[in-house]
């Protein structure tokens, strides 16, 4: 009796959330989905992944991009270095990836630069711009960051000069004001740690604007985008890495790698939802995935798989 009395009191402390999910709503993080209801996790390779209504898997790692059918036959792969997103057009008929490119320094060593690719489902590189590029259109600031890990070993790279960490295509924006015409639906907003803001043509051949975001410390904006009132938002929360995911008018979705991941109400102004990775048994967390947590309705996805 005592314990159940205990059990009661710590029950009534919990925080009371007001989000219902339903049976078919998972927590995509990195390449894991992970029921919003039970908990129960399903794996998939990769870092970043997008899943399609045909079952079909795009996986994005630090060594390839590839795309698997709803058997998990590899239909297509590109080598490369591909990190911190992974995302689908609008229209979902191509991906748009982070990669890099890499060059010569001193000493037999490379540094890296991003490089930006809209690529086809079937796995045809339709456009790409790299940060040499970018920054000649631009002037924007170079970095000198050193690197450690999977990057260093694969290809002898020991430093960066840009670091892009979000990659949209922008909506259709439904606004009562004139617009600048950098905000047409099918340009491009791409987010770079300490270089800005930036928006290119559909073609990604011309940047039309580049602004400088407040930043305190290095990673602590790490998802820009534009959404259908044209009011570009990001994510602030972590020093480390973080998303956001619109899920309604007025109810957001953050991540962020020290705390969790919560939802929470714009209009309310309260949170609706609060968890930890652990609780989601996301044992394994580490910063990559963190960057790119959704909450995504996966029925026709895993009734495809089935």
């Amino acid at each position: 009796m005592k314990t159940l009395l205990l059990i009661f009191i710590y029950l009534l402390t919990l925080p009371v959330f007001g989000f219902s999910f339903k049976p078919t709503d998972y927590f995509s993080i990195g390449c894991d989905i992970i029921s919003a209801e039970t908990k129960n996790v399903k794996k998939f390779p990769g870092q970043f992944c997008q899943y399609s209504d045909n079952g079909f898997i795009y996986s994005a790692s630090a060594m390839s991009l590839v795309a698997f059918n709803s058997k998990n036959e590899v239909l297509w792969k590109i080598n490369g270095h591909f990190h911190h997103q992974l995302n689908f057009s609008n229209d979902k008929k191509s991906l748009l990836a982070l990669s890099s490119d890499l060059e010569d320094i001193e000493g037999g060593k490379k540094t890296r630069f991003d490089k930006l690719m809209v690529i086809s489902i079937e796995g045809k590189v339709i456009s790409e711009i790299n940060f040499n590029e970018i920054q000649k259109q631009t002037n924007a600031k170079v970095r000198k960051w050193s690197l450690v890990g999977k990057l260093e070993a694969a290809y002898n790279v020991t430093e960066e000069k840009s670091h892009f960490n979000s990659f949209y295509e922008i909506p259709e924006i439904k606004s009562k004001t004139k617009l600048p015409e950098y905000l047409n639906k099918g340009n491009f907003i791409v987010n770079g740690t300490d270089q800005g803001l930036y928006i290119l043509s559909s073609d990604l051949k011309k940047v039309l604007y580049h602004t400088i975001l407040p930043t305190s410390i290095g990673h602590n904006i790490h998802d820009v985008q534009v959404l259908e009132d044209g009011k570009p938002r990001g994510i602030f929360f972590s020093e480390v890495c973080g998303g956001v995911q619109l899920l309604d008018s007025d109810t957001w979705l953050f991540s962020d790698f020290n705390v969790g991941l919560w939802i929470y109400s714009l209009t309310k102004k309260e949170f609706l939802y609060k968890t930890t990775y652990k609780e989601l048994n996301a044992e394994y967390m580490h910063v990559p995935s963190i960057q790119q947590v959704r909450l995504l309705d996966l029925e026709n996805f895993l009734k495809a798989r089935n």
